[in-house]
């Protein structure tokens, strides 16, 4: 399994516009046909043997904090432990020691 920035915005948006994805990241209201991928943080992608299996999306917060937002594909959910992992790696590997986490209450059984 591999973390990796993604740069490529035609793969992301083909891996987001799936319908298992596109209903929990789009916002009511946004076409598929129209839909465009965030640009104002990080995307990285979540591949296992070379296939995109989720992403995660980081972004500003505050100068100090970035929120990540990560989804994986249903098949792939098991994964999860390994993604934060390679996720908190990734970050301390850019220089970044210290992660605050809040998970929503609706997951507090993670």
């Amino acid at each position: 399994m591999l973390l990796s920035v993604i740069t490529d915005y035609e793969l992301l948006r083909q891996f987001m516009i799936q319908d298992e994805v596109f209903n929990l990241v789009s916002d009511d209201g946004v076409v598929r046909d129209t839909y465009l991928p965030r640009t104002d943080g990080q995307w990285l992608g979540i591949f296992d043997d070379f296939e995109l299996i989720g992403t995660i999306f980081i972004h500003s917060q505050t100068s100090s904090t970035v929120q990540m937002h990560p989804v994986l594909l249903t098949g792939h959910k098991y994964k999860i432990r390994l993604v934060m992992r390679l996720f908190f790696d990734y970050m301390s590997r850019i220089g970044i020691d210290k992660v605050n986490v809040t998970v929503p209450f609706i997951y507090k059984n993670l």
